[in-house]
């Protein structure tokens, strides 16, 4: 769940984006905007990882690359395997 304030998430709209807050080191999905389900919980590395728990789809799904982030907006890469791990599970 989130542990940030009200003003925490609103002064750090550029890194949570619209969908996502912060709790106990790792990122939290709280409005659910396509796809991980809301409560899903996960870390997206600067340096080309990216992993990501969703409890209601009983799903993990991990990325290691060396593609390093170079903006807030994420690479490529993660968006295309996130997509192609989510079809896979329908």
């Amino acid at each position: 769940m989130n542990h940030l304030t009200a003003s925490q998430v609103a002064a750090n709209r550029i890194f949570f984006g619209e969908d996502r807050c912060w709790g106990f080191g790792m990122g939290v999905v709280t409005n659910r905007t396509g796809f991980p389900s809301v409560g899903s919980f996960g870390w997206t590395g600067g340096l080309g990882t990216i992993a990501l728990v969703d409890p209601r789809e009983e799903f993990i799904s991990i990325l290691f690359t060396d593609r390093c982030m170079d903006s807030p907006v994420l690479p490529k890469v993660f968006t295309d395997f996130q997509t192609c791990a989510y079809q896979a599970l329908r």
